[in-house]
């Protein structure tokens, strides 16, 4: 059973400011604030996502907003945001490679899958995990229309949860180590813009067709890297409603 499962979640609870001076969640989540062209990218992830929308939306059992919140997010097994080859599509790939490689060392080739999140006023993406330590994986998002909002973690091991406050421009990666996170609820009349993106192991997904490759370890010596970090797979996250609370559940593979 989750130990996790009865607690309460708020989403600002606890204030700690994720940057490069680094709290003592540093050496879970990483960010690095980025240059891109949010507008450019803007338009070539929405051009992406309504594809998407055009070709899979009838797979969906249902087409009502769950825990996702968004219909982007929903459709996630069926795109793969990196394997277009768009101008900034493409500079952000390259800027999540970079950045992968200043934290975290490759020892096994990896694969990477990408979706949008694209979120309405009223919505939000509620609690969720992605991978299990076992799987070696990592999970991370950018952050192209996001503010103001902010993603909590609750990371295991730790008592406090982390708060996030997001930044448009702004890079995260971190382990998916078992974490649970969730978004803001999202009060504005634009919407809500972001990145997401999950890495692991090829020999995790090999019957899977959304992941593309990512970096192997010949990677290391091509820029040098940093620490070793704690990689891997997906199968969506589950979130379930106890009463009125909302709260995590413990992450299976399909």
């Amino acid at each position: 059973m989750d130990k996790n499962r009865n607690r309460q979640y708020p989403y600002d609870s606890i204030y700690l400011k994720i940057n490069i001076e680094l709290t003592p969640m540093d050496t879970y989540i990483r960010t690095k604030q980025l240059n891109m062209d949010l507008k450019k990218l803007e338009f070539e992830v929405r051009q992406i996502a309504y594809t998407a929308i055009h070709k899979y939306v009838n797979q969906l059992p249902s087409k009502e907003i769950d825990w996702h919140g968004s219909i982007t997010a929903m459709l996630d097994p069926w795109y793969n945001i990196f394997e277009h080859d768009t101008p900034e599509v493409q500079r952000l790939l390259n800027e999540v490679r970079t950045m992968f490689l200043e934290n975290f060392k490759v020892v096994e080739p990896l694969g990477i899958h990408c979706w949008t999140n694209i979120t309405r006023k009223g919505n939000h993406l509620k609690w969720h995990g992605h991978w299990p330590p076992e799987d070696r994986a990592w999970h991370g998002y950018f952050a192209v229309k996001a503010e103001p909002s902010t993603t909590t973690y609750n990371i295991p091991g730790e008592t406090d949860l982390v708060v996030v406050h997001n930044k448009n421009n702004q890079l995260l990666i971190s382990p998916s180590d078992g974490d649970r996170h969730c978004v803001s609820p999202w009060t504005e009349e634009w919407e809500r813009i972001s990145v997401a993106f999950d890495i692991v192991p090829l020999s995790e997904i090999k019957n899977s067709k959304v992941f593309s490759p990512f970096l192997s370890p010949n990677s290391n010596e091509e820029r040098g890297t940093g620490a070793h970090g704690s990689p891997v797979p997906d199968s969506r996250d589950k979130c379930v409603q106890e009463g009125s609370k909302e709260v995590p559940e413990k992450v299976t593979h399909a």
